[in-house]
């Protein structure tokens, strides 16, 4: 008897006010404005993108990534130290003189071009 009593306890909050579902619908609308926001590549651009981060890494070749972050472009200069191409994960030297290291995810870029020839 007392497990009837707390299986119905909470399915009064089920229901949704409509300001919460106002700001649930505005939450869906950003999350897809965000992923709107990153542009799509062939083939060809993954390619550049890819020869370019593996040259930063084997010759220390300078280049400007561009990411897309918390609803901004940010873009780092540097050089790439590591990839992990299994997580995505790219540890990169971004900065002159004391250099700062950071972290980008592979799904985050949107540019990729070399400084230096």
């Amino acid at each position: 008897m007392s497990s009837r009593k707390f299986t119905n306890q909470f399915s009064c909050s089920r229901m949704l006010l409509s300001e919460h579902g106002e700001q649930l619908q505005l939450q869906k609308n950003r999350e897809e404005e965000e992923v709107n926001n990153i542009p799509l590549f062939d083939e060809q651009q993954y390619e550049k993108f890819n020869s370019l981060l593996l040259q930063s890494l084997k010759y220390g070749l300078q280049i400007k990534v561009t990411v897309w972050r918390k609803d901004k472009k940010s873009a780092f200069i540097g050089t790439v130290d590591k990839i992990n191409p299994l997580s995505g994960n790219i540890k990169f030297s971004a900065g002159k003189g004391k250099k700062k290291l950071v972290r980008i995810q592979a799904k985050e870029i949107i540019d990729i071009e070399q400084l230096n020839k």
